[in-house]
């Protein structure tokens, strides 16, 4: 379970934490999980859980049942946990970037780099390779120009920190204008794992320094 998780287990997890119940894994969840990594000795020098801070991983679910003496959180074995992304690899455009990360703006919305060359991971959600819906998000007038030029079935990969590289397969294309409801982008959470790619598209309004629509292209894991 991550930020963006939801359903009976983040509602068990968070009754455990005597923390709000939403059913929603968000920031207040998120501390409360790092909280007791820190104090049960989970997050340590070379411990193999490390890079899962504040990400309720097979360990941190053992040591709560272990604790409650019953299995209270069932751990999903399904599930796998992907390294932070480094690079993103689009062969059919001759793309390949690094990754900024970042999370959300004072207004709420996804914040974005200033760089025309690399592109944004939405590190709010889900990492490309797990569950649920990565989002990466690139400028129209730079790194992602031409990614209304995919096709469906064609591929993009993402290489993570410890060299593991994850394809993804185009699905299809949406167009949405600035103001719409794009939640979908974010919160899809079948069991399966996503990856959705932003970009503008449309004329650009100079009074408000953006463009007219945005793009969003969905791909499956491989």
């Amino acid at each position: 379970m991550d930020l963006g998780s939801s359903g009976t287990n983040v509602v068990e997890l968070q009754t455990y934490f005597a923390i709000n119940i939403t059913g929603y894994f968000d920031s207040f969840t998120q501390s409360a999980t790092q909280k007791f990594q820190t104090e049960q000795g989970i997050v340590s020098s070379g411990n193999p859980e490390t890079t899962g801070y504040g990400r309720v991983g097979p360990r941190t679910m053992l040591r709560i049942n272990s604790l409650l003496e019953k299995e209270y959180i069932i751990p999903s074995t399904d599930e796998t946990y992907s390294g932070l992304p480094m690079r993103l690899k689009i062969p059919e455009i001759n793309v390949e970037t690094n990754f900024e990360y970042m999370g959300l703006t004072l207004d709420g919305t996804m914040d974005m780099t200033k760089s025309l060359n690399n592109v944004v991971w939405f590190n709010l959600g889900p990492r490309p390779g797990e569950n649920g819906s990565a989002v990466i998000a690139g400028h129209y007038a730079g790194i992602f120009n031409n990614l209304h030029k995919l096709s469906k079935g064609d591929k993009l990969f993402v290489e993570d920190e410890k060299g593991a590289i994850t394809a993804f397969v185009v699905r299809e294309f949406q167009t949405y204008n600035p103001d719409a409801d794009a939640s979908k982008v974010f919160t899809l959470n079948d069991g399966k794992a996503h990856l959705n790619l932003i970009t503008c598209e449309g004329t650009w309004n100079e009074i408000s320094k953006t463009y007219s629509k945005r793009l969003v292209m969905f791909a499956d894991k491989e």
